[in-house]
């Protein structure tokens, strides 16, 4: 069996152990847990096989974060200014395509993405309706990255989800890691003691186990992985590593074979 088709098949054993979860948990979440994981069933009746694109291209080391926490922050609203977010999700979540990320906020790879890459897929793709975003924590650096997933997905609870994820990525990979998660939550103008209050939700730790099965059980090759595919089925790229916006156009341009944006 391809590569392709190992990875293909753990995704879709991880939705059916996220779905038996969801509805374990319960509560007023549990509605939530479960539309975060729909679109990834799609991929169950997909045919072809998926296709898989490699970054390619030097990667530079990243540029110092500003000193002050105020400017990232200020960038990061910029950024996502408008945009619509739904639980996990970034952008419209019944956009045409679909993109789904699996990566550490403490990863430099994804880091460099998210600095450089992901504002433009954002603005040429979410913010005009064509795609939708969605993050799965793959804590592999350690009790940091599961803290700083953790806390992303709190922040969640207040539609800020993407925020903070953006802010952790600029902020913190391996090699800066001095910042409490709390002092984002506080830039970003979130309501601290209910943030507090839902890091303790079981489903967080639900939401990054069930991720860590999917790369352990299929091996995924490399932080981070995108998984791109029309979101009323079809083909199904996977986008690995990727270096610059030139290769999510190629991966978006196969899933929905066209030549490229509009």
């Amino acid at each position: 069996m391809s590569r392709a088709a190992l990875i293909l098949a753990g995704i879709v054993l991880a939705v059916a152990v996220i779905a038996v979860v969801a509805i374990d948990l319960g509560g007023s979440d549990s509605g939530q847990v479960l539309q975060s994981s729909t679109s990834d069933a799609r991929l169950q009746d997909l045919s072809p096989p998926p296709r898989v694109v490699r970054g390619s291209g030097p990667r530079d080391e990243p540029m110092p974060v500003p000193a002050g926490l105020r400017p990232t922050v200020g960038r990061v609203e910029r950024e996502l200014r408008g945009v619509r977010q739904s639980g996990f999700v970034l952008g419209d979540p019944n956009a045409p395509i679909s993109i789904t990320e699996y990566g550490d906020p403490r990863c430099l790879e994804c880091a460099l993405i998210h600095r450089d890459v992901i504002p433009e897929v954002v603005r040429r793709y979410v913010a005009t309706g064509r795609a939708s975003l969605s993050f799965r924590p793959w804590p592999l650096y350690g009790p940091r990255s599961e803290a700083l997933g953790r806390a992303a997905l709190s922040a969640s609870r207040q539609g800020r989800y993407w925020d903070y994820l953006q802010v952790a990525f600029l902020r913190s990979t391996r090699r800066k890691t001095a910042e409490p998660p709390g002092r984002w939550a506080s830039a970003l103008g979130l309501d601290l003691a209910r943030w507090r209050r839902d890091l303790g939700r079981r489903r967080w730790r639900t939401e990054m186990e069930a991720t860590v099965s999917v790369a352990e059980a299929v091996h995924l090759p490399v932080m981070p992985v995108f998984l791109v595919r029309r979101a009323k089925g079809g083909a199904v790229t996977i986008l690995a590593e990727p270096r610059s916006y030139d290769d999510f156009l190629l991966a978006i341009a196969q899933t929905e074979d066209l030549r490229g944006p509009a």
